[in-house]
């Protein structure tokens, strides 16, 4: 939260409550409730997100081709342009291009395909970043290595929460961006700009415990579609990944879900 995006607040009573309950100093687990009391439609068509389903079928497929004898052909075999001996900055930028590609001439792009794509690369870069720090620069081998540390069930189970949770962070931030600036100055619930910060750090607190749900649950499908499909991950396929982590999200955060 440490940006604001200027929006349109929309003039209806769930939203009314939603603003009530952030002038009125509620914590996270509320406010974030709220929201998705307010906009959760919006979250549950995230399995008919081309953008959304794209972001996803790479979180899968990247950890495969960290495992192959030539990362950057079993990269350009699954759509990404990477040049040989591709760092992570390269696939960061394939896969941004990807997610983007999904949806031709950004005709069809949205703010939850924006929402994804931006986890995606959060993902990438803290998670799997994480392992390329060493004192003499990363190895040409260290990419790989580290994207193929996560095709395990139980890595990817991990990689995938990292995703949903950073997702699901995104989506409040990008929501309560347009009530936040009505509750920033003298005598309200927000003294500083540094007020919001903790309120950001609160819900992306409440937003990684939440999605703990989903490690086990992706994991397992993970392993289940990689061999039974080959490793490919149809995007169909994919989509009814995404379609029952959002409705386990909805579940567990007790808000009205994809409808069947």
């Amino acid at each position: 939260m440490g940006h604001v995006r200027v929006g349109t607040l929309p003039r209806t009573r769930r939203w009314g409550q939603v603003v009530e309950l952030v002038g009125l100093g509620a914590g996270a687990a509320q406010v974030a409730a709220a929201v998705l009391h307010a906009a959760g439609r919006h979250l549950a068509a995230a399995h008919q997100d081309p953008g959304v389903v794209e972001a996803v079928r790479l979180l899968m497929l990247l950890p495969l081709a960290g495992r192959a004898d030539d990362l950057a052909g079993a990269l350009r075999g699954v759509g990404l342009a990477v040049p040989d001996d591709p760092g992570l900055v390269d696939v960061l930028a394939a896969a941004t291009a990807a997610v983007d590609a999904a949806t031709p001439g950004n005709r069809g792009r949205t703010d939850l395909s924006d929402l994804a794509r931006s986890a995606l690369g959060g993902t990438l870069v803290e998670v799997v970043g994480e392992h390329l720090h060493t004192l003499l620069g990363p190895d040409p081998a260290d990419v790989p290595r580290a994207l193929g540390r996560y095709a395990t069930p139980k890595q990817f189970g991990a990689l995938a929460h990292e995703f949903f949770a950073r997702f699901l962070t995104r989506f409040l931030d990008y929501h309560l961006s347009k009530t936040l600036p009505l509750h920033v100055g003298p005598g309200k619930r927000f003294d500083s700009l540094a007020a919001v910060e903790r309120l950001g750090r609160e819900l992306a607190h409440h937003c990684r415990e939440r999605t703990l749900i989903l490690r086990d649950f992706a994991g397992d499908w993970w392993s289940k579609e990689r061999w039974e499909g080959g490793g490919e991950f149809d995007r169909g396929r994919v989509r009814a990944f995404v379609y029952g982590a959002v409705a386990k999200l909805a579940a567990e955060l007790r808000w009205e879900g994809p409808a069947r």
